[in-house]
């Protein structure tokens, strides 16, 4: 909507401090989260940076749309919590996705992905693989071969 990334940051310390400061900081709830799933010594660091609390989305996003279903959408998406936050499926199916939203062409996986798992291509055939997939969805099947 802004034509322009929303968390410019240039480190994490940055770019968490964008976040919080629109999304606002972790509850309570969330730093209990954090905690179990990490350390004490995380939940400190957390805790070390300033305190915001969350933005009125309607407000901040008011120079570039006032679209209720954009509004809704952007609010249900950017929440710290993963657990809160609107799932992929619940996204895809949203009325502001609606003139996206295929369902019939939206594949879903029967279990997560596992990003540790070691990459099964080089950088060049990943950027040939994601080159075709762009002209395939444009319906370009002349696309220059890159790998």
């Amino acid at each position: 909507m802004t034509g322009r990334p929303l968390f410019p940051g240039e480190d994490a310390n940055s770019q968490y401090d964008m976040i919080t400061r629109l999304c606002g900081s972790p509850d309570e709830e969330l730093m209990q989260k954090i905690e179990e799933k990490n350390s004490h010594a995380m939940r400190m660091v957390i805790e070390s940076f300033a305190k915001y609390r969350r933005r009125n989305f309607r407000d901040y996003f008011s120079f570039c749309t006032n679209d209720a279903k954009f509004l809704d959408f952007i609010d249900k998406i950017l929440v710290l919590d993963p657990e809160r936050r609107m799932t992929v499926g619940e996204a895809l199916a949203h009325p502001y996705m609606t003139e996206y939203y295929v369902p019939e062409d939206e594949p879903v996986t029967s279990q997560p992905f596992n990003l540790d798992e070691p990459i099964e291509h080089t950088l060049a055939q990943w950027k040939g693989i994601i080159w075709r997939e762009i002209h395939s969805f444009q319906g370009d099947e002349k696309s220059p071969k890159i790998l």
